[in-house]
């Protein structure tokens, strides 16, 4: 699969939170500005540019790179300078998306590095080689989402700094992370409480469609986390105490003429399993499947 792209509903733009900032406390020449670099509504920050200066190597300006579901790429505002020639990029690795910020700071924002993330509940981080900008001044952060949610901008001042804008404070905006639009397994599979009788050793297609922002169909692979099929009981629906296995099968794959992911699962011996999908967004779809 590819890279991990999590997003946020439009519905849920208002539902903004932000981390903690990064605040300098030097020389203020004139009053600081504000402004804010946010992405569009249903993208999260997959990035940043940074403006920096050739010399001090101090972050100038910032600007932050967006990813929709489907992985097409956009890019926000800049806060603060954006005259300098040096720029600078950090991007999250693949599979995971931004979370949190941390950077130093003295005088002005010396400079920041982006926080990444595979997990929705709790974030595992991720910050090599992110850091953008000069390492001197005192470390601040790092300063993340809280748990659920996503960046999807950033918020900060610039001040006359010795005659050139500098930032002076730089703030992550967050929001929750996207419910997609499901119903379930597409037929023939049926889903839970009612049960799938099938055969061992037999492939079985499952098929189902995510709808996002607007009602747009999901097509990326990214969306999906993983496919896995566990020891259940057909009568609860509640997995065994076996280990998860992975469901084996020809892979993930679009149909962009039905609009439906489909994975073949080949499946094991005889007994009950749950397959269980989980999108990137920790969404899950189940069903049950009683093997003979």
């Amino acid at each position: 699969m590819g890279a991990l792209v999590a997003w946020v509903s439009p519905a849920l733009a208002d539902s903004t939170t932000t981390t903690g900032s990064l605040t300098a406390s030097g020389f203020l020449t004139s009053s600081p500005q504000s402004g804010s670099s946010m992405c569009p509504a249903g993208d999260v920050v997959q990035g940043f540019n940074t403006f920096i200066y050739p010399v001090q190597n101090f972050a100038g300006g910032a600007q932050v790179i967006c990813a929709d579901a489907n992985g097409t790429v956009t890019l926000g505002d800049i806060i603060g300078n954006s005259q300098e020639s040096d720029i600078a990029t950090s991007t999250c690795p693949a599979g995971t998306v931004g979370v949190g910020i941390y950077g130093n700071a003295g005088a002005v924002v010396n400079g920041f590095g982006l926080r990444c993330s595979t997990s929705v509940s709790n974030p595992v981080t991720n910050t090599d080689g992110s850091y953008l900008g000069d390492p001197g001044g005192s470390p601040q952060g790092p300063f993340d989402c809280p748990a659920g949610s996503r960046l999807t901008g950033l918020e900060g001042t610039g001040a006359d700094y010795f005659g050139g804008v500098d930032l002076v404070t730089l703030t992550g905006v967050c929001s929750p992370a996207l419910q997609y639009k499901v119903n379930g397994f597409l037929p023939p599979v049926q889903n839970p409480p009612l049960v799938n009788h099938g055969q061992s050793g037999r492939t079985y297609p499952l098929k189902w469609q995510l709808l996002g922002a607007n009602g747009q169909y999901v097509s990326s692979l990214s969306a999906v986390e993983s496919v896995t099929a566990t020891s259940a009981s057909c009568s609860t629906g509640t997995p065994g105490a076996t280990d998860p296995l992975t469901a084996r099968g020809a892979g993930l794959s679009y149909d962009p003429t039905s609009n439906q992911y489909v994975f073949n699962w080949a499946t094991p011996g005889p007994g009950c399993y749950q397959v269980v999908v989980t999108l990137n967004n920790g969404q899950m779809l189940t069903a049950l499947f009683d093997l003979s």
